[in-house]
């Protein structure tokens, strides 16, 4: 671990020392690197398609039938209890004092004035309408109900 980071170290030493890098190629090598190029091509994908589809399937059903037991268990339990504590406290005690202040009052004057207004008075008339009401009506009916009533079975 330590012999990693000494020798990364002196590696970033070295590059600050030496100064910037080249990102180049150097001339006297042939050109190396990958040739890139761009091709279209269709591509057809298949995905899974699922069908629900519903049978009837015959089952054999495993229900578990309780069992009931007794057992004796040891508990702890707390018990709460009461003491007396003798405790401190600063409380804040109000005191009055008389203070003189000033302040601006607006003050209301009334007077008589003269003035007119338009009242709307709304005009009533007897008008005879015809309108349609929903009596209830009662008739008997005879039906038929189908109950399910429970089967007990031993299993």
């Amino acid at each position: 671990m330590f012999g990693f980071l000494r020798a990364a170290l002196l590696v970033c030493g070295l590059g600050v020392a030496v100064g910037p890098a080249v990102a180049s190629w150097p001339s006297c090598l042939p050109d190396l690197r990958p040739s890139v190029h761009w091709e279209e091509r269709a591509v057809t994908s298949l995905r899974p398609e699922f069908r629900t589809e519903f049978r009837e399937v015959q089952r054999t059903v495993c229900r578990r039938i309780p069992e009931t037991h007794e057992e004796v268990i040891q508990e702890t339990v707390l018990v709460p209890y009461w003491r007396e504590e003798v405790r401190q406290r600063t409380v804040m005690v109000p005191t009055t004092r008389e203070e003189v202040r000033r302040r601006t009052v607006m003050k209301t004057e009334w007077r008589e004035e003269q003035r007119q207004r338009t009242v709307m008075v709304p005009q009533v008339q007897e008008v005879e309408r015809a309108f349609k009401v929903c009596v209830p009506a009662w008739r008997e009916e005879q039906r038929l109900q189908t109950v399910l009533v429970p089967e007990w079975r031993q299993e």
